[in-house]
């Protein structure tokens, strides 16, 4: 096998990774993506389709390996960085994500999605005050997103700013009936009632 690949070839394989991810055959990419991976010449698609399958599969060891090799030739990669992040926080290592994220948050500062991730490893540590502050910080980007408002309605909650979370959370409702996360919160909410 070559270890560099034409742009045809990059452009079939990133096409063929993204079909097996969209259908939830994580295995089968991870099949065609392994050679690729000691390829110094992959791009940081091919790393990042491999680790979140692995995760899918519940495999952290080789997601984390992935990773290694994925930031190693790309250290400056944020959506590697965000998939690293989402690890720590899966191996409830949130401090780790959250120097992690602070690293990617100096490359981008305006990338929502490690925001929303340094918001969760934060909630996590129970610091709620830095969690809402974050996620605040990611509703300023992205103000659409219901999954963040699900989040930020959470914090609030648990902030005991009461009012304020069940206002959000009718909010995302109306806007998505059938959104899990504000479900259960709702519900959560009409126990304590």
């Amino acid at each position: 096998m070559e270890d560099i690949l034409t742009t045809d070839q990059t452009s079939d394989l990133l096409h063929k990774l993204l079909l097996l991810h969209d259908l939830g055959r994580y295995q089968e990419l991870l099949d065609l993506a392994q050679p690729w991976l000691a390829a110094p010449t992959s791009l940081p698609a091919v790393f990042l389709l491999a680790a979140e399958s692995a995760l899918q599969l519940g495999d952290h060891a080789k997601a984390q390996t992935i990773l290694s090799t994925g930031l190693a030739n790309y250290p400056l990669d944020t959506s590697l960085l965000a998939m690293q992040i989402t690890l720590f926080i899966r191996l409830e290592l949130y401090r780790e994500a959250l120097v992690c994220a602070d690293k990617a948050l100096t490359l981008n500062p305006e990338h929502s999605g490690i925001w929303y991730l340094q918001s969760v490893a934060q909630y996590n540590l129970h610091d709620l005050k830095a969690a809402e502050s974050s996620i605040m910080k990611v509703r300023s980007l992205d103000p659409l997103d219901i999954d963040y408002l699900a989040h930020h309605a959470r914090i609030l909650w648990f902030m005991d700013n009461n009012d304020q979370a069940r206002q959000m959370v009718q909010e995302g409702l109306a806007q998505q009936p059938d959104h899990e996360d504000l479900l259960y919160l709702h519900a959560q909410m009409e126990k304590d009632r």
